[in-house]
């Protein structure tokens, strides 16, 4: 029911143009124009989403790498068992979510709570800067990394979960673990789940349909038993109806007698057989209750796995963005060893990081080695960027490297584009 995603500086703009709606064309195709209307947005603060973002990165310290997660948006989607709920309920839904959200992560954070109401399925989109406090610098900073951790991933549906049964009990009872709580499906252990979750499906509806044509054959043979009951009632008005003699007895042949005799026996065998078969139904549909029962604790127990593997897959990928940032700090360590740094009247061992950074980049670009492409390129131009506003490094020296990254990115950038054209 819900799934959260990052975005760095370069994609703030086109996040906001869709979740406000600030363009005609849309790439979504589900996107129908003519209930945009239909739309809102629980965030009663002055301004669009770009200018809320922007006042609050003025306030908080933010590193100016081009690869800096500055924006987090949980996608929370309504529930299945409320898409036939009245609109007020529905909204009422989305308001106790944007409570929760907003005092999870902060309002000063707050960019946007916007409901879509113009797309297949009814959403809120909650953006957010993930702002958490720096202790040992004394200030408030921007990392998802923190905010958004594994035990944050691991506790939000629970969390969510408890706080709408305890505030909406008369709209929310299902809850949010189920089967559409799912944001990724590029694992291949989730599609296996996925496949499982499917097939399992599947037969529980087989088995569904099997028991409702079981109560329609106890209906019929229900039915026939009835019949069989009038019939014998009827024998029995019929008895009561036979001529008597002076004496009071009852007259009839003995032919007649023993006609009788067999029809009635032969109806009781038919009732006694139709009970029978009802009973032997009845205990069926038990035990497709039972098997129905057993099929869906199965498709829990898959679901619940799924969404494990979710927030193990979440915080696997945060680790290898941790383990790469820390690759490239050691890599740069190594070929100092090769540097001109060490030539030069410099106390490393003093020396703060981004400082050692940024003059790593400048001897690089001064000895002749070049960036091996945009990412890199970019990531070069932040350390040199930063340098810059800390005053850690001459300034001359800065602006001769930061002019020489500027042409080496623009023939990165040409290159690019001839890739594009041939191909």
């Amino acid at each position: 029911m819900a799934h959260v995603q990052k975005f760095t500086r370069g994609s703030v703009g086109g996040l906001s143009n869709h979740i406000e709606r600030k363009t005609e064309n849309h790439s979504n195709k589900d996107i129908d124009k003519e209930r945009t209307h239909e739309n809102y947005d629980l965030c009663e603060k002055e301004g669009d989403m770009l200018s809320r973002y922007q006042e609050r990165l003025d306030e908080v310290h933010c590193l100016n790498r081009a690869d800096v997660n500055v924006m987090a948006d949980w996608i929370v989607t309504l529930p299945e068992e409320l898409k036939e709920a009245p609109e007020s309920s529905q909204k009422r839904f989305f308001e106790e979510t944007y409570d929760f959200l907003e005092e999870r992560y902060g309002k000063e954070n707050v960019l946007t709570g916007v409901v879509h109401n113009d797309e297949t399925t009814p959403h809120m989109h909650f953006a957010f800067i993930p702002v958490t406090y720096d202790e040992k610098r004394e200030r408030e900073k921007v990392s998802a990394k923190e905010v958004l951790n594994r035990n944050e991933l691991k506790s939000f549906h629970q969390d969510l979960d408890k706080h709408l049964k305890e505030r909406i009990p008369q709209i929310y009872q299902k809850g949010v673990l189920n089967n559409k709580t799912i944001g990724v499906e590029d694992v291949p252990t989730l599609k296996k789940h996925s496949k499982e979750i499917e097939r399992l499906n599947k037969i529980m509806d087989e088995k569904k349909r099997n028991l409702n044509k079981q109560i329609k054959k106890v209906n019929q043979l229900e039915g026939k038993a009835k019949n069989v009951n009038d019939t014998r009632n009827k024998l029995d008005e019929f008895e009561n109806k036979l001529g008597r003699t002076i004496l009071g007895k009852r007259t009839m042949s003995s032919k007649d007698l023993n006609e009788l005799k067999k029809f009635v026996t032969g109806v009781q065998k038919v009732g006694l057989k139709s009970v029978g078969v009802v009973e032997r139904l009845e205990n069926e549909n038990l035990d497709l209750s039972h098997d129905l029962r057993k099929t869906s604790e199965k498709l829990d127990s898959v679901n619940e796995q799924k969404r494990d593997l979710i927030q193990d897959n979440d915080y696997l990928q945060s680790k290898i963005n941790r383990l790469e940032i820390e690759n490239s700090t050691l890599e740069d360590k190594f070929t100092v060893a090769n540097s001109k740094l060490l030539e030069k009247d410099y106390d490393l061992s003093k020396m703060p990081e981004i400082e050692f950074k940024g003059r790593l980049v400048i001897d690089r670009l001064e000895n002749g080695y070049e960036p091996k492409n945009k990412k890199v390129a970019n990531n070069w131009k932040g350390i040199l960027e930063e340098n810059k506003e800390k005053k850690l490094i001459n300034n001359q020296q800065l602006n001769q490297a930061m002019e020489k990254l500027k042409m080496i990115m623009q023939k990165i950038i040409s290159k690019i584009k001839d890739i594009g054209l041939s191909l």
